[in-house]
């Protein structure tokens, strides 16, 4: 429960359900704490200024801190889950003031000023401003996708494909002037945009070599498809073929096991 124990402002207030005295209420961008319970729809008031003090949890609390409220937070000496006043803005739904006073880990109460806070971050206001936050940052699926389409490794490219008409070794033509800002001349500028036009125009030729490089390699893939192609047709024939002569072999052999049997039929008949 969150006792007042010094006088500030207070300020009408209609609930629209029932509310309970002592519980942090949030209205019109401030924390309010109701003096006594007020039910639905009836009219009653709300603190919003003065000196207050409410469960704490397990930690240590320096005057000055900035602290909020953790709905479900486990006070030191409390009711697990009851709720309870904390430093650690990733726990709290919502900030509710500054702690005048030091506090240790095993105090389980703090004092604290409401709606107070001394060179606080507004962005640390309530747990809907860290929602925002985290929509924000939130990764759009179709950025996603397009950067993984940029940085997709073509597998069909080889590395050792690649012509390098500097032949890898960089002459002191490629090099970029190296002058101090006081004394950068034109002459300097201009010698360093001659180099990147050279560099520009090597890029330029490697990029059209290697495309013809790889405009080969495609044709000749497509060739060699065609041949492998006509060798399969050819095997195909051949597998045909065999398969007949199989088939005459066999038809054969019937016929000159038919033979065979006539002949020795008609030697048996002539000794006979």
């Amino acid at each position: 429960m969150i006792i007042r124990l010094a006088a500030g402002l207070s300020i009408d207030y209609t609930p629209g359900a029932d509310v309970t005295a002592g519980t942090f209420t949030q209205y019109a961008g401030l924390i309010g704490v109701p003096a006594n319970d007020i039910d639905d729809s009836r009219l009653g008031s709300l603190a919003v200024s003065g000196l207050f003090e409410g469960p704490l949890v397990a930690e240590i609390i320096t005057a000055g801190d900035v602290i909020g409220w953790d709905a479900n937070g486990d006070p030191y000496g409390g009711t697990a889950g009851s709720g309870c006043l904390t430093n650690v803005s990733g726990d709290w739904d919502y900030r509710v003031g500054v702690a005048i006073e030091a506090a240790t880990a095993t105090n389980g109460l703090l004092r604290f000023l409401l709606n107070v806070f001394p060179n606080a971050n507004t962005f640390q206001n309530t747990a809907a401003t860290v929602a925002d936050a985290a929509a924000a940052t939130a990764t759009d699926p179709a950025v996603t996708a397009a950067v993984e389409a940029l940085t997709a490794v073509d597998p069909t490219l080889d590395a050792s494909d690649i012509t390098d008409s500097t032949t890898g070794t960089p002459s002191e033509a490629h090099t970029l002037v190296n002058a101090a800002s006081s004394d950068f001349a034109t002459a300097e500028l201009q010698a360093n945009f001659a180099t990147l036009a050279a560099e520009h125009n090597a890029l330029k030729d490697d990029t059209e070599a290697n495309e013809t490089a790889i405009e080969a390699a495609i044709d000749d893939l497509v060739s060699q498809k065609a041949v492998i192609d006509a060798n399969v047709t050819d095997v195909a024939a051949n597998n045909t073929a065999i398969d007949a002569l199989i088939v005459d072999v066999a038809a054969l052999r019937t016929t000159l096991n038919a033979e065979i049997a006539a002949l020795k039929t008609a030697g048996l008949q002539a000794s006979a």
